[in-house]
């Protein structure tokens, strides 16, 4: 009895273990360079957890004003994501992805030197404007090195780096932020996201796609099918991943205020529960997305990872204590894990190669203005109605982000 529970086991942990060597295999060497960089970078994202929290308690904005320079950073990136897709066109994917992260850490460090309403909404939408300009750069790239059903593995990578870099970052944050002050949190972001740039430039330097502009554009649109603004079911696709991201950003622009000012616990336990999140991702979430591509769970993927998403807030309803955090973060997790990866590879998918950065500023340009939405109204929304009315809100908008993704045709995703 005891030989045959070994055996089953041991046959398990083998299964489990077969299942991580195949997620971790067989994309190209470009894809894990990729991700080298994005974990530079992401490793000192220090200041986006607690940025709320610095304008409202050091620079002491009202939670109005905090949530109106937010603001400026979806507007910098609904500006860079354009800029990114036209540089790609005109310069290739690497120039447009190394200056991108160069100027960007230059801005980055300059933030914290600027102190005034209006300095810090410009400053702040510079740093955006040209930190986020690589997205689209990067996305279409990836669409060049992978073939289209290894689109969401191979973004799962991108934020497996990511979110070995949050795990990591945001609890090293909170405690630079507690004790030394936030001075260091922008340094060390600008610094990395330098770092990044130059790491990127040097490697990429032996790749065989990304170093070209992007020329051939046909005149004859039938011939290669429908640019963004023609393609409903993608336009559809956009209206979904508005409302769901208006939701997932929540947990980054109004979940840290809400959790400091009304359950009253510091940046230390902010930065623990963020970190919390990326190490769940790092853990299981390539895995998992590589089992759900194979056997073409998508679509089923992204339902359960939006009801998920939206279950991550319901916590918020009750009385703060530690352990409800930490489920709160674990269902939101299970969401993002379940949605970012295919959501981020749809557009991809949906869009003719050649049209592939269009498609892929469009995408990032929603995102933008729903970072512009999600910074500017989330907090002022919960300053006028409460956060209890906000958190249901919230939910709300999930619903119709579910409804309108509902309405998507399944081969289009699949």
């Amino acid at each position: 009895m005891r030989s045959s529970n070994w055996f089953t086991t041991n046959n398990m942990f083998n299964k489990i273990l077969r299942l991580y060597k195949d997620a971790y295999s067989g994309l190209p060497r470009e894809i894990w360079e990729l991700g080298i960089f994005t974990l530079i970078n992401r490793l000192g994202m220090m200041v986006i957890p607690f940025l709320s929290v610095y304008l409202k308690t050091i620079l002491k904005f009202s939670l109005a004003e905090a949530g109106l320079l937010l603001s400026a950073l979806g507007w910098g990136a609904l500006a860079g994501s354009f800029l990114g897709g036209q540089m790609t066109k005109r310069f290739g994917h690497r120039i447009t992805m190394v200056a991108s992260l160069i100027i960007g850490g230059v801005m980055l460090i300059i933030i914290e030197r600027v102190e005034g309403f209006y300095g810090l909404f410009i400053v702040m939408f510079l740093t955006f404007m040209f930190g986020e300009s690589y997205r689209p750069a990067m996305s279409a790239l990836i669409g060049q090195l992978v073939p289209k059903n290894d689109t969401g593995r191979s973004m799962a990578v991108m934020r497996l780096a990511m979110s070995i870099g949050m795990s990591i970052a945001p609890a090293i944050g909170g405690f630079i932020a507690t004790y030394l002050g936030y001075e260091y949190l922008f340094w060390v972001d600008g610094i990395t996201c330098i770092l990044a740039g130059i790491y990127l430039y040097i490697v990429s330097a032996k790749w065989e796609y990304g170093q070209q502009p992007i020329t051939q554009q046909p005149q004859d649109v039938e011939s290669a099918h429908l640019l963004p603004y023609q393609n409903t079911q993608f336009l559809l696709f956009l209206a979904s991943s508005f409302f769901i991201g208006f939701v997932f950003l929540q947990y980054f622009y109004s979940v840290p205020v809400f959790i400091k000012t009304e359950w009253g616990f510091d940046e230390r336990y902010i930065g623990i529960l963020m970190g919390t999140n990326g190490l769940l991702v790092a853990l299981f979430e390539l895995p998992l997305v590589h089992t759900l591509e194979k056997n073409k769970y998508i679509y089923t993927s992204i339902i359960i990872g939006i009801i998920c998403i939206a279950g991550g807030y319901i916590p918020f309803l009750f009385f703060g204590t530690y352990a409800l955090g930490f489920v709160s973060i674990g269902i939101w997790t299970l969401g993002i894990m379940l949605f970012l990866p295919f959501n981020n590879s749809i557009p991809v998918t949906m869009a003719p190669q050649v049209y592939t950065s269009d498609y892929m500023a469009w995408y990032w340009m929603a995102w933008a203005i729903v970072g512009i939405a999600a910074s500017s109204l989330g907090l002022v929304a919960a300053a006028y109605f409460g956060f209890q009315a906000f958190w249901l809100g919230v939910l709300a908008l999930a619903g119709i982000g579910l409804f309108l993704f509902s309405k998507i045709e399944r081969e289009k995703i699949e």
